[in-house]
């Protein structure tokens, strides 16, 4: 059995804006900004408090044609069991992303097939790089079990 217990994903965002309305990018006390509407609207997609690292700052009223910014994923519990006629792999986190779980799997698989080294694998998974990552497994057989609020 292979148990991974609390990793951090890192995901990134690219966007553009229009600065006209907002006081920057950086969230301030006294005045709406970029920075803390999309924290407030990625809290309310996510159900829970996301903190939203920017790549830099504006000043008041300025635009954005290209801007990238991240926020940190906890991965809480990863293992494979087998049972009578599978092997199956379960993952607890506090979100999946588009293709997320595929490509976890498709690692873990190489790490089976002694392509890759657990050592390896945690160097992915802390690299917070796609690229990296083992091809993403069909999603054949996926599901989704189970979601906690």
């Amino acid at each position: 059995m292979v148990r991974v217990i609390l990793l951090k994903q890192r995901y990134f965002i690219h966007l553009c804006f229009d600065g006209t309305n907002y006081h920057g990018w950086q969230i301030q006390s006294n005045a709406m900004s970029v920075q803390s509407i999309i924290c407030k609207t990625l809290s309310t997609i996510l159900r829970e408090e996301i903190h939203l690292i920017g790549a830099g700052r504006t000043d008041t009223g300025v635009h954005a044609k290209f801007y990238t910014a991240h926020f940190d994923c906890k991965i809480f519990s990863a293992k494979w069991h087998e049972n009578e006629e599978m092997i199956i792999f379960r993952i607890k986190a506090d979100r999946f992303l588009r293709n997320m779980v595929r490509a976890i799997v498709g690692s873990l698989l190489e790490v089976g097939k002694n392509k890759i080294s657990l050592n390896g694998f945690r160097q992915i998974i802390e690299s917070k790089n796609r690229t990296k990552a083992g091809m993403s497994v069909p999603a054949k057989g996926l599901f989704l079990v189970d979601i906690d609020y």
